[in-house]
């Protein structure tokens, strides 16, 4: 006998934001997602929690660089760095970029895994959001219903029980 998955499913719930009050965090408000720069290529994000890496670059959490309006990294910043709502990447009073921010109309985008999503070559069919709508100082949780899953698991365990032992009388009786 194997097991083996039978799919996967990704909710398109956005989830809750919750304050930081981190210049660099942000939660990304309709369903829009931030390009990032990763060894295998453009990749795509709904996680805002950003940083200024030692060299001045714009990263996320796993050191990627952020994209700018034109899909190059972000450089030159200094410790001070913020983000206003429309998107802009500000320091020293100055703007210095402005952040990839795209929509995915045509449902191109397709989830890789550790909160990245590829658009597997179809980049184009993106939409770049020329007037993005960004919250500073906020991330977005899991969309996640944590306690509705954990019911659907206990009532698949329960219906596997019920069917295995189905299966093992069922085969008593015919030994």
């Amino acid at each position: 006998a194997a097991v083996a998955v039978a799919g996967t499913y990704s909710g398109a719930e956005t989830g809750p934001h919750r304050p930081t009050g981190r210049n660099l965090d942000i939660a990304l408000e309709r369903e829009a997602y931030l390009a990032l720069q990763a060894s295998s290529g453009v990749r795509y994000t709904r996680a805002g929690s950003l940083q200024v890496s030692p060299a001045g670059d714009l990263t996320d959490g796993s050191s990627r660089p952020v994209l700018n309006s034109q899909g190059k990294p972000i450089r030159g910043l200094g410790p001070g760095a913020s983000i206003s709502p429309d998107g802009r990447v500000m320091d020293g009073g100055a703007e210095r970029a402005r952040l990839r921010v795209v929509r995915d109309p045509e449902g191109v985008l397709q989830r890789e895994g550790y909160g990245l999503a590829t658009a597997r070559g179809r980049d184009a069919a993106l939409e770049i959001d020329p007037d993005p709508t960004v919250r500073p100082g906020w991330i977005e949780g899991s969309g996640t219903d944590a306690i509705g899953e954990m019911v659907r698991m206990i009532e698949a365990q329960r219906a596997f029980e019920t069917y295995q032992k189905l299966i093992s009388l069922t085969m008593n009786d015919v030994n």
